[in-house]
């Protein structure tokens, strides 16, 4: 089960090896559910990381200023510089901002990529401007080429594009300032290269062992949230997630409404027909529940042939409509066995919610309009509270 950003339940199949292909080329995953859920689930840290991350880098452009002051004292070059980088750490800052407070613009990565790129861009300004200091030069590429692997929450491919982009674009600042020959390009080109291979190496690493360390989260919760037969929620996980519809309800004065839902005759079906077959019934009923029913709505098997569902929002005549539909597919569906062919009918108890009223009373209204359905013939509706049903 995955919760939306708002707190609500998101119905979720269980998760299959096919939803957690890593991508050998971008460290993602490969189906893009998988990888939107990812990144969801990291949005807030990613974008407090991001934002510490830009305004680091908005303070070292300003406090870089200083060699500029000494190469150039208060001449005009200086003044130009001085500018460029006032630029860039207004534009870092803003950068940052915005990742504290919408991390979700900041989620597919292209805005902090671009703000890498103009402080690469920004730099080599400085590079063109003083090209004798080569060494101090160097020192700075290649620290921002580590601390952009490193440093900066971002997409590995967006990272190795950003780098390759600085690499190349310093080496052609060299090239057009500096009186350098081609091998020493190339040398210098061996050199800045070394940080970025070794910090692609280390970032891919790490992507990718943090995705695998996800998918096994969301495998072992799924387990642990669900029954393994029909894919359900189990009994345990149902409790949680009815207490917080119950208290939402209670907060924004909305309905909900309890059924209780139970396959008529199961245990005829596992003597008949084997149990097999009445593996096959709770499954076939499973589906068509989840077919006919909301992302929102809470439903799990609370034990044996026994269903619950918690329909958030939804008055008992909603709720009688949709179960309506429900019953009446799950009837049309023949359930094929090695013995013969048959037919699964339901009985449903349905009881509305009262304000004040706990769990353990509105199930037990619930139990009691279902038993009254069985009591009335089975196959139909029964309203808790209520002397007419809705008979088949």
């Amino acid at each position: 089960m995955e919760e939306s950003p708002g707190g609500r339940r998101l119905r979720r199949d269980a998760p299959s090896s096919a939803e957690w292909t890593l991508s050998r080329l971008t460290a993602e995953f490969t189906e893009s559910a998988a990888e939107a859920a990812f990144r969801a689930r990291y949005r807030g840290q990613k974008g407090r990381q991001t934002a510490v991350s830009l305004l680091v880098m908005a303070l070292l452009f300003l406090v870089f200023a200083y060699p500029d002051w000494v190469a150039f004292g208060s001449a005009d070059p200086f003044l130009r510089l001085l500018a460029v980088r006032i630029a860039i750490a207004g534009l870092l800052t803003a950068g940052a901002a915005l990742a504290w407070r919408r991390p979700v613009l900041i989620e597919d990565g292209r805005i902090v990529s671009g703000l890498e790129a103009l402080s690469f861009a920004a730099y080599f300004v400085v590079v063109h401007a003083r090209p004798e200091e080569l060494a101090w030069h160097l020192g700075i590429v290649m620290t921002m080429l580590v601390g952009l692997f490193s440093f900066v929450p971002n997409r590995f491919p967006l990272m190795l594009s950003v780098a390759t982009a600085g690499v190349g674009g310093f080496l052609a600042t060299l090239s057009f300032a500096g009186d350098m020959s081609g091998p020493e390009i190339a040398s210098i080109g061996l050199l800045v290269s070394f940080p970025a291979i070794i910090g692609a190496i280390a970032a891919w690493r790490f992507a990718t062992l943090r995705r695998r360390e996800y998918a096994l989260l969301a495998e072992l919760t799924h387990l642990a949230e669900t029954d393994p037969l029909t894919g359900l929620l189990n009994r345990r996980r149902f409790e949680v997630l009815f207490a917080r519809e119950i208290a939402r309800a209670a907060r924004n004065g909305t309905p909900l409404t309890l059924c209780l839902m139970d396959i008529d005759r199961f245990k005829r079906v596992n003597d008949d027909f084997g149990h097999a077959a009445g593996d096959e019934a709770l499954r076939l009923f499973s589906a068509v529940c989840r077919e006919g029913l909301r992302a929102t709505d809470v439903l799990a098997r609370f034990g044996g042939e026994e269903f619950i569902l918690v329909l958030p929002d939804t008055s008992p005549r909603q709720a009688v409509e949709v179960l309506e539909r429900l019953r009446a597919r799950l009837a049309k569906i023949p359930l094929e066995t090695a013995q013969g062919s048959l037919r699964i009918t339901v009985t449903i108890g349905v009881a509305a919610w009262h304000a004040g009223e706990d769990r353990e009373s509105l199930i037990r209204r619930a139990d009691a309009a279902l038993y009254a359905g069985k009591a009335a013939g089975r196959d139909r509706i029964a309203l808790a509270d209520v002397d007419t049903s809705a008979a088949a």
